[in-house]
């Protein structure tokens, strides 16, 4: 496989070819640039290096960014048809010194990739730092610091008790806001919201501002979320992020006497999960009366007897004592578990 890549976009013009040894992989000096471009740049022929990328080995992959890619990554970021081909390498790479390298070169493009349409190569690079934790910080900076000019001219301020950062970021990509005064409506773009899903899995003391913002949430901005594919998403990825859980308690107790009904949807029963686990005790049995006000409701549902089951509904009702004292055995279960696989 190596040797039929090397093949195809070997240097076929003689100059600065080495002969490899017989059997074994084309040396790197004969790849060339000029026929990786025009198959990178075509509509069709860019599918194959989409494919080299996503299945060649990890030394081929860094071979190729060396000599085909690096340096020249505004051109084929910004191309219709190779901004699918650096996708696909953004994905797949697992080399740290090349991945520095990419975020290096690519950082400095995220407003223009954004205002382009080409939103899809700032996510992949946003989720290789997060995948191989390599400059997460300086990744952070870089997306708030576009958010920062976008709503200046939109004139407004990012208020650090407020949810202002988490509204602008679900909207990223786009030049309207995400929180529209009039009808009290939120938007959630599709890129928007998958670059905010991937900066909820930095490390929370890398990103401070943005974990505060998800804080400050509002019961009103939280409803309208779980009714977005997206929206909940990135309520659930707050759940199951490391930020600190008294972050995450005021989200939670700000949908009070909204969890019998959440329970009652199907796509939100995932949501309602991550909430009860997150929840310190009393949030728990908050959440837990909610959903015994709605018991008959939630029943009905596919996923209602789970839900029950889960946040042990009926022991609840029967013994609070032995209810907490099962919820204390099972997050002890759970945590040896985790140290056992860790």
């Amino acid at each position: 496989g190596s040797q039929m890549i090397f093949k195809i976009l070997e240097d076929r013009t003689g100059q600065g070819q080495e002969q490899g040894g017989s059997g074994g992989a084309q040396p790197v000096s004969n790849l060339s640039p000029n026929v990786f471009k025009n198959l990178a740049t075509h509509n069709l022929a860019s599918h194959l290096i989409e494919s080299v990328f996503i299945s060649a080995e990890e030394s081929i992959r860094s071979a190729l960014y060396e000599k085909c890619v690096k340096g020249q990554l505004k051109e084929y970021a910004l191309h219709p048809f190779a901004n699918f081909v650096i996708q696909a390498l953004i994905t797949c790479l697992t080399n740290k010194n090349v991945a520095k390298d990419l975020v290096e070169e690519l950082l400095p493009l995220f407003d223009q990739l954004l205002q382009c349409s080409k939103g899809g190569v700032v996510a992949a690079t946003l989720n290789m730092c997060s995948r191989l934790n390599v400059k997460t910080s300086k990744a952070f900076k870089a997306i708030e610091l576009i958010l920062h000019g976008k709503l200046e001219r939109q004139g407004v301020e990012i208020d650090k008790s407020s949810s202002t950062l988490v509204l602008a970021l679900m909207a990223l990509d786009k030049n309207t806001p995400a929180h529209h005064q009039s009808s009290d409506s939120i938007f959630v773009s599709k890129v928007g919201g998958t670059i905010l899903c991937t900066l909820l899995k930095f490390p929370p003391d890398k990103c401070k501002h943005l974990f505060r913002s998800m804080k400050h949430l509002k019961a009103s901005e939280i409803l309208q979320m779980t009714e977005d594919y997206l929206g909940i998403r990135i309520l659930e990825a707050f759940l199951e992020s490391p930020a600190d859980s008294d972050l995450k308690q005021p989200l939670i107790r700000s949908i009070k006497g909204h969890f019998g009904s959440i329970a009652t949807v199907t796509h939100c029963s995932f949501f309602l999960e991550k909430c009860f686990k997150a929840a310190d005790t009393d949030a728990k049995e908050m959440i837990v009366e909610d959903m015994l006000k709605a018991k008959n409701e939630i029943l009905q549902t596919y996923r209602g007897p789970g839900l029950f089951k889960t946040c042990a509904v009926e022991l609840y009702k029967r013994s609070r004592r032995e209810w907490t004292q099962h919820l204390a055995k099972m997050e002890s279960v759970q945590k040896s578990y985790e140290e056992m696989f860790r």
